[in-house]
């Protein structure tokens, strides 16, 4: 919209690996200079052997493919979530890789994450996304891109369905 003021910042982490921290940005025509000092005072350098992977993931387009599976494999991910917690109130988006989970009647977001845990199911209760002093809703916020294997995935969306239907759970149980 305003190219002579934006700038455009992204990384490779969410996109393409979460073992690449890698960000990058490019500066308006002619703020270059500006851009490189910012960054240059941000951090204390990358290491050559990763500065060479990522370019030639971003110049040979292999980024891009990558990028195009992960998405794939996010919106599938998703899509099992959803149609495995269907019944309860939920808030999700295809490209993003997690769902809000609304809590039942009978719940509290830090009580129900404490139960998932004693069941080897890490997920997290929306309040530690929220912004310090702000509300945050009784929710928990599940990661669709783990590294658990669809099995592990939808019995854990199994898990935490039987859990939902039943808030008296002990937590110890």
């Amino acid at each position: 919209m305003l190219p002579e003021q934006s700038y455009f910042v992204s990384s490779l982490t969410k996109s393409v690996s979460g073992a690449l921290r890698f960000g990058y940005a490019i500066a308006p025509v002619g703020r270059e200079k500006d851009l490189r000092q910012v960054a240059q005072s941000s951090f204390y350098g990358v290491a050559q052997p990763i500065l060479d992977l990522c370019h030639a993931l971003i110049t040979s387009g292999a980024a891009q493919g990558i990028r195009d599976r992960v998405i794939e494999a996010t919106a599938r991910r998703t899509r099992l979530a959803v149609n495995a917690l269907g019944a309860w109130d939920l808030r999700w988006r295809e490209d993003a890789p997690f769902v809000y989970l609304n809590m039942p009647q009978g719940w509290r977001a830090s009580r129900f994450a404490m139960a998932c845990e004693k069941r080897d199911i890490l997920i997290k209760p929306a309040d530690e996304f929220a912004l310090p002093n702000c509300s945050a809703p009784n929710a928990v916020r599940l990661s669709v891109n783990t590294c658990a294997s669809e099995e592990l995935f939808l019995k854990a969306l199994d898990d935490m369905n039987a859990l939902l239907a039943n808030p008296s759970s002990p937590v110890d149980g």
